[in-house]
């Protein structure tokens, strides 16, 4: 079910265009719990519209956290790939023989 459906073309512009901004607040914020001053959902929105931001915000916010799992996941294996073959260019020591004392 489309909730665009339920608002006019203009109003649906502007309710996206806040819902992403409140969403880009919230999510940079040091605590994403909270809602933003200026982001709290107007009681005159059908619930069909609550419910697709509701959604919209829930997938959002799942996709941010897998992207973030696999750029930190990349790094780590790049890093690791990294090491080890720098690692190969680290010099190779041969133990000497100890030169045994001689009695004078």
């Amino acid at each position: 079910m489309r909730a665009s459906a339920y608002v006019i073309p203009a109003q649906a512009e502007a309710a996206i265009a806040n819902f992403t901004r409140c969403f880009k607040q919230q999510a940079a914020s040091s605590d994403p719990s909270q809602v933003p001053q200026g982001c709290q959902t107007p009681s005159t929105a059908p619930p069909a519209v609550t419910e697709a931001f509701k959604t919209a915000a829930q997938q959002a916010l799942g996709r941010d956290f897998v992207t973030s799992v696999e750029r930190i996941l990349f790094f780590n294996v790049g890093f690791w790939a990294l090491t080890g073959l720098l690692s190969m260019l680290l010099p190779r020591v041969r133990p000497q023989p100890v030169a045994r004392a001689q009695a004078a």
